[in-house]
């Protein structure tokens, strides 16, 4: 039970873990814009040792993109996708061998734990090492009050039975995924989840915001499509 009424609740107005990129989306979609990143993280940005463009994967992991959206062309999976799997095993491998990033600095998250469980092997496969120690893989509500330099989301579910149930459209999941992140944030996730048209009023209202991120990466040109 609330022991006080709503003229003693504050709403927390600061992020002291988002550049001011990362807090733009989710201050404009859910809370009214008057989110805020502090002064003294505003402006951090990604470094990456080796910046390149020579392909799609590097152009994703671009710093001057902090938000990436990247669209796979797959069809009826449902808690495990493999191309997620190899996209984000792939990403987490440059970070980690070519940039030389610290596993601690990284999150990789999805919804399913097959999707985590596929992610961990394939990973530790391109390390090579059985060994080798591997970013924090985690499900959205185990992750949650978490932070990490740069998270890897993947949606994973590209099954027509699936991208509409409230399990997978689902705002306040997505809300605590992508604000785990400080520096970069990289969406991955199939053109069946976002294309897709819930049939009710309430599952169209929550899938808003996931319309709405699509069209904040597109504005921002950091839209990238693997068919």
């Amino acid at each position: 039970m609330n022991q006080y009424d709503s003229s003693h609740r504050i709403r927390l107005d600061r992020t002291y873990r988002m550049n001011e990129d990362l807090c733009h989306f989710p201050s404009q979609m859910w809370y009214n814009g008057a989110l805020r990143s502090d002064a003294h993280n505003a402006h951090n940005r990604l470094v990456l040792q080796k910046v390149k463009h020579t392909d799609l994967l590097d152009r994703v992991l671009d710093p001057e993109n902090p938000v990436s959206l990247l669209i796979v062309d797959h069809h009826d999976h449902h808690q495990k996708s493999d191309e997620e799997v190899e996209i984000i095993s792939q990403l987490a491998y440059r970070l980690m061998t070519e940039h030389h990033l610290d596993p601690d600095q990284i999150a990789l998250i999805s919804p399913h734990r097959a999707q985590n469980n596929a992610t961990a092997d394939r990973l530790t496969t391109l390390l090579g090492d059985p060994a080798s120690k591997l970013p924090l893989i985690d499900t959205v509500e185990r992750v949650q009050g978490a932070e990490r330099d740069v998270i890897l989301y993947a949606f994973t579910t590209s099954d027509l039975d699936y991208v509409t149930r409230p399990f997978i459209n689902n705002p306040n999941r997505f809300n605590v995924a992508i604000t785990r992140a400080k520096q970069k944030l990289i969406v991955v996730g199939s053109k069946a989840f976002f294309a897709a048209v819930p049939q009710t009023e309430e599952a169209l209202k929550a899938n808003r915001c996931f319309k709405a991120f699509y069209e904040f990466c597109k504005e921002r040109n950091s839209l990238f499509f693997l068919d």
